[in-house]
C-alpha cells in the first residue's frame, strides 16, 4: 500500500544544490519546509520502510534539473521523520531517514509546467517496501581486503 499527495512550494522556499547559500539564508527556508513535512506526517500512518518517488512540475521558464531539488526534499523529509524537531522514534512516519528506512527521494520531471506561476509542484508517492536486511556481499567486493590504516609518524 502507499500514499500520494501534492506539495506546493513557492520559488522563494526552494533549496537548490547549485546555490551556495549561507546558512543564515538557508535556515529560514528549512524552518518553512520542515513544518510542512511535520503537518503531512500527522496525516500519515507509521511505516517500517518506504520508497519515495517525487514527480516535479516546474514554474514556467525554469530549467528542469531534479537533482538540484534534493535539498528541498531533504528538509521536507526531516520534518516528516522528526515532526517535533527532535529524534523520537514514536513521533514521525519512520524511525529514521537513513537508507534502512527510506529509499529515495527519487525525483523525476513531469515535463509539464506547474499550473501556478512561481510555484513548484511536487507529486509525492510513498510505497511501503520490505524491511531492511543485510544483502549478500556483491561480487565486486569478494576477495577485497580492507584498506590498511595509515601509519602515524
Amino acid at each position: 500500500m502507499g500514499e500520494e499527495w501534492d506539495l506546493w512550494v513557492h520559488t522563494t522556499n526552494i533549496l537548490n544544490s547549485n546555490d551556495r547559500m549561507h546558512h543564515h539564508v538557508s535556515t529560514p527556508i528549512k524552518r518553512t519546509l520542515k513544518p510542512l513535512g511535520a503537518a503531512r506526517a500527522r496525516q500519515l500512518p507509521r511505516f517500517g520502510r518506504v520508497r519515495m518517488d517525487v514527480e516535479v512540475s516546474y514554474p514556467v521558464r525554469s530549467a528542469p534539473d531534479c537533482a538540484n531539488l534534493v535539498p528541498t526534499m531533504k528538509a521536507y523529509i526531516d520534518g516528516m521523520v522528526s515532526p517535533n524537531g527532535r529524534r523520537k522514534k514514536a513521533d514521525g512516519i519512520l524511525p529514521d531517514d537513513s537508507d534502512k528506512f527510506l529509499l529515495g527521494p527519487f525525483l523525476t520531471p513531469s515535463y509539464w509546467p506547474s499550473p501556478r506561476p512561481d510555484w513548484y509542484l511536487f507529486h509525492i508517492r510513498l510505497t511501503e517496501i520490505e524491511t531492511w536486511a543485510m544483502p549478500p556481499r556483491p561480487a565486486y567486493l569478494l576477495g577485497v581486503e580492507p584498506p590498511t590504516p595509515l601509519l602515524k609518524y
